[in-house]
């Protein structure tokens, strides 16, 4: 995890290194109860997109096959 300021602003990136984001995957990531998981409930990042948003924040997901993902 690295956390740096600019200016006014704060930016937290975090970053892994498993397999990354199946590309079907993306564009459903911040969407409510939706989960690759076979326990999952699928509401993390999409509270986490709410509170981030309601602070006037913007948050994104990067990711590269086979070299993990990251949040920005």
């Amino acid at each position: 995890m690295r956390v740096s300021a600019n200016g006014g602003e704060a930016r937290i990136a975090v970053e892994d290194s498993g397999t990354g984001i199946a590309e079907t995957d993306r564009g459903q990531l911040f969407r409510p109860f939706h989960t690759t998981r076979e326990r999952g409930v699928g509401m993390g990042l999409a509270i986490c997109k709410r509170i981030v948003e309601e602070n006037g924040g913007s948050i994104a997901v990067e990711s590269v096959a086979a070299r993990g993902a990251g949040s920005r």
